[in-house]
């Protein structure tokens, strides 16, 4: 291992010799304090710490990003052009260690990089937090809603599948359903119209939704409805509704009246001496607007509870974690096309392979699509050969790049969401652990076989 720190240190002072670093330094300087100066938010204190958090950091991102699938691929595949590499394997180092040294110096040189750019970030943050004239209610938002790390936990499902089954039958006694419709379709089409209608409340009337806390709540922390919806009126009025939450036989049930704007985002503060001994929380929320209108919740993320679980500060450094690992994996991925191409060629192979690991849900589109190139001509037709092998080669294209298509940590930081070590170990483990290893393995190979005194 000593003479891998040893490439790594090399790497590292040659990046340094080469104003790499200071250019990079400058980059993410100006991101940082310029976007917060151009960009600006809604007026609200809300809106001034999600644009330092999203903008800063996500040009943070980019610019890190960029930067080691470029130096990654330029790592070999240059001392190669250069024939500098025939100064190195002339030595008592193998071609295995040169990798790994290469590899180890761009995660160094990213891990030094975050974490100046994050710790300017929050530095820049918490200064711009004390010069703002902040009234009593801005302090309690910070507090209870940007600076802390919430736990997002969704209602227990409601069951919809014996109603389902139950309609399904009944439609086929009654010889309602098209002909040549598939069993799997028509139970998916009934099973969206059920969860439509179960997620609606009409005037008058309410929904009941249970909640499952993972953890006790923290004292003097409230829990945070979140929820959303949308309204069958065309305008954008606001719709009056009743909230209630608590065990429904206790006589001081928290109840409070909102009027909320269809399609926004609204948050609910509730006590947490609401929540029953066994850990659940139920909440009912009524129509009583005064004219006719129906809310419509969406059935997966409409009413959701936000549960207190750690600060800002841990939560910051979660995901810089998680940034750090997805650096140190697009590294490996760089310098494995350096082991095999010209700089050009891996460029280019690396910057398709991300790409393709940021489209997982127009791959997953498509693989939902039976004819691809060909059209149905008659009820019952059988996709042609093309549409199986595309199909087949979507399919495979998803499997491969899912693992990899993983959310930004950027908005649940920006929103006060938990980025969780959960979230912070599965990226180490199978970016870093296990796809970054294998690559190591597969790179190192074939730089070990590859052919270094050819004319250029």
């Amino acid at each position: 291992m000593r003479k891998v720190f040893a490439i790594a240190g090399i790497a590292i002072r040659s990046a340094i010799r080469s104003r790499v670093v200071l250019v990079l330094l400058a980059l993410l300087l100006i991101a940082i304090v310029a976007l917060p100066l151009t960009i600006k938010g809604d007026g609200t204190i809300t809106g001034a710490v999600q644009v330092l958090l999203r903008y800063t950091l996500g040009a943070v991102n980019i610019i890190l990003s960029i930067a080691t699938l470029w130096a990654g691929c330029a790592a070999i595949s240059t001392e190669v052009q250069e024939h500098q590499i025939h100064l190195i394997v002339t030595k008592p180092v193998t071609r295995t260690q040169l990798w790994l040294g290469k590899w180890l110096g761009l995660i160094l040189l990213n891990t030094a990089l975050l974490a100046v750019a994050g710790g300017v970030t929050y530095g820049l943050l918490r200064w711009h937090m004390q010069r703002e004239h902040l009234t009593p209610r801005d302090r309690a938002t910070l507090r209870d809603e940007l600076w802390v790390a919430r736990r997002v936990v969704n209602a227990q499902p409601v069951e919809i599948e014996e109603d389902v089954r139950r309609i399904f039958a009944e439609q086929q006694r009654r010889g309602e359903l098209p002909p040549n419709t598939r069993t799997d379709q028509a139970l998916t089409a009934l099973r969206q119209t059920i969860l439509q209608q179960v997620n609606s409340v009409p005037p008058d009337l309410g929904i009941r939704r249970v909640f499952k806390l993972p953890i006790a709540p923290a004292p003097g922390r409230p829990l945070v409805i979140q929820y959303k919806f949308a309204s069958s009126q065309t305008g954008k009025d606001p719709v009056g509704c009743l909230w209630m939450a608590g065990p429904i036989d206790r006589p001081d049930r928290f109840q409070q009246a909102a009027l909320a704007a269809p399609n926004g985002l609204q948050t609910l503060h509730i006590p947490a001496s609401m929540v029953a001994t066994d850990g659940t929380l139920t909440v009912d929320v009524a129509n009583v607007n005064q004219t006719a209108v129906t809310m419509v919740f969406a059935p997966a993320d409409g009413i959701q509870l936000l549960v207190y679980e750690s600060s800002f500060e841990a939560n910051f450094i979660r995901c810089l974690l998680v940034l750090l690992g997805q650096f140190t994996f697009l590294g490996a991925l760089a310098i494995t096309m350096s082991s095999l191409f010209s700089l050009p060629v891996a460029a280019l192979t690396a910057t398709y392979a991300v790409m393709l690991m940021n489209i997982g849900s127009y791959l997953q589109t498509l693989m939902q699509e039976e004819f691809i190139i060909g059209t149905i001509t008659k009820p019952g037709a059988s996709p042609g050969i093309l549409d199986v092998l595309l199909h087949a080669g979507y399919v495979g294209l998803y499997a491969l790049t899912k693992p990899f298509q993983t959310a930004s940590p950027l908005e649940p930081l920006a929103v006060g969401q938990l980025v969780s070590w959960t979230w912070v170990l599965s990226i180490w483990w199978w970016q870093v652990i296990v796809a970054a290893g294998l690559l190591a393995a597969f790179g190192s190979w074939v730089f070990n076989r590859r052919e270094l005194g050819l004319p250029s």
